[in-house]
């Protein structure tokens, strides 16, 4: 998760939890969140998180222990110093409610909805470029998908 997060870091990173991704978060990507101005110490066992990444660094993120989560951005909405290259959906939902993951981009799920952390990686014209799961409620060093 570490590298995959390094490797794509100079571009938007969208993530959605499905079920859990706390357990065996792996030390290396959580030093990364946080070198990045995440909050990850905030997700608890079976919590919801949305967050944005670009550049690296953290552009937006939430948080909820037992309500699921939701996000909508329209294109070129700025958010501080970044503006969304796409129409973005996104939700999560942690074990304690029904919410199913969402990663929609310009209308299009690109989540396959397994457990774990849901990915996509957006270019600067918001087009995907590619997405990702790391369950890790097994093993934060195994790419899913």
């Amino acid at each position: 998760l570490q590298d995959f997060m390094v490797r794509n870091s100079q571009h938007t990173v969208l993530l959605t939890v499905s079920d859990e991704a706390s357990s065996k978060l792996c030390p290396e990507a959580r030093s990364w969140f946080e070198g990045a101005n995440s909050q990850i110490r905030n997700l608890q066992f079976r919590s919801s998180w949305l967050a944005i990444f670009s550049q690296g660094k953290l552009v937006k993120e939430a948080f909820a222990t037992t309500e699921p989560l939701t996000m909508e951005l329209t294109r070129h909405q700025i958010i501080d110093t970044w503006t969304s290259p796409a129409e973005i959906r996104m939700a999560s939902g942690g074990n304690l409610n029904d919410t199913r993951p969402l990663l929609e981009i310009n209308g299009k799920e690109v989540s396959d909805q397994h457990r774990g952390i849901q990915i996509a990686v957006l270019d600067s014209l918001g087009t995907v470029i590619e997405t990702a799961c790391f369950d890790t409620y097994m093993d934060c060093y195994t790419r899913q998908r």
